[in-house]
C-alpha cells in the first residue's frame, strides 16, 4: 500500500509562511488516503461477496479472453508450462495499471506492485501482460477483447476507470483442454480456456 502513496501529508511547522499549496496539498493527502481505504475494502468485500455468492452487480463489464495462441515467428516458442513464457497469464491479484512508458505499445498492463508492467507467475516473470485488441491468436500472454482490429472495448474499458490509484483485476484459476501444437518450433502443449 505505502508504495502507492502519490500524495503526502504536509508536515505543519509553527511560525511556517502559508500558501493555497499547502492547503491543496492536505485534500490531495486526504482524497489518495480514502481511495486507498476503498480500494483495499473493495478487494476484501468482493472476495466475501464472492465466498457468499451474493456478488452485487457491477457497474462496468467486460469480456477478456486469456487464450495465447499466437504462432508468429517474432515472439519465439510457447513455454512448456502452461504459465510460463508466451502462454496465458497466471492466476493471481494484480494491479492494473496505466502505461508508464513511451515505448509501451498498450494502454494499460498487469503489476504485481503497481508500478511496472511486471508480475511474477507460478512459472517464472513475465513481462508486458496488457490488455489489448484482436485475439487469442495474436496473443502472448495479453488478455485481449477479442474484438479484431476494433480497440472500442479496451477504450471502454480505460474510460471506465475513474482513479487509477490501486486498481486491481483477479485472475482466478480456470478450466482449459489441453492439445499439441503439431509443430515443435511454436511449442508443445496448447491450453485452451473451456466455456
Amino acid at each position: 500500500m505505502n508504495n502507492l502513496l502519490t500524495h503526502y501529508p504536509v508536515n505543519w511547522i509553527d511560525g511556517m509562511k502559508l500558501s493555497s499549496s499547502h492547503f491543496i496539498a492536505v485534500q490531495d493527502f486526504v482524497t489518495n488516503s480514502v481511495r486507498n481505504a476503498i480500494a483495499l475494502q473493495t478487494i476484501d468485500l468482493n472476495k466475501e461477496y464472492k465466498k457468499n455468492n451474493s456478488l452485487p452487480s457491477p457497474d462496468f463489464t467486460t469480456y477478456l479472453a486469456r487464450d495465447a495462441h499466437s504462432m508468429k515467428k517474432k515472439y519465439g516458442s510457447h513455454s512448456p508450462y502452461r504459465y510460463g513464457k508466451n502462454n496465458e497469464a497466471p492466476p493471481g491479484e494484480y494491479y492494473l495499471i496505466q502505461k508508464t512508458f513511451p515505448t509501451q505499445k498498450h494502454s494499460m498492463y498487469l503489476s504485481d506492485k503497481g508500478k511496472y508492467a511486471v508480475i511474477k507467475g507460478v512459472d517464472g516473470e513475465r513481462v508486458g501482460i496488457a490488455i489489448h485488441k484482436y485475439s487469442p491468436a495474436d496473443a502472448v500472454g495479453c488478455l485481449t477483447t477479442v474484438s479484431g482490429k476494433k480497440n472500442k472495448p479496451v477504450e471502454d474499458l480505460y474510460n471506465s476507470i475513474k482513479y487509477w490509484d490501486n486498481v486491481k483485476i483477479i485472475l482466478e484459476e480456470r478450466e482449459v483442454e489441453e492439445s499439441n501444437w503439431n509443430n515443435k518450433n511454436i511449442g508443445e502443449t496448447k491450453w485452451t480456456g473451456k466455456l
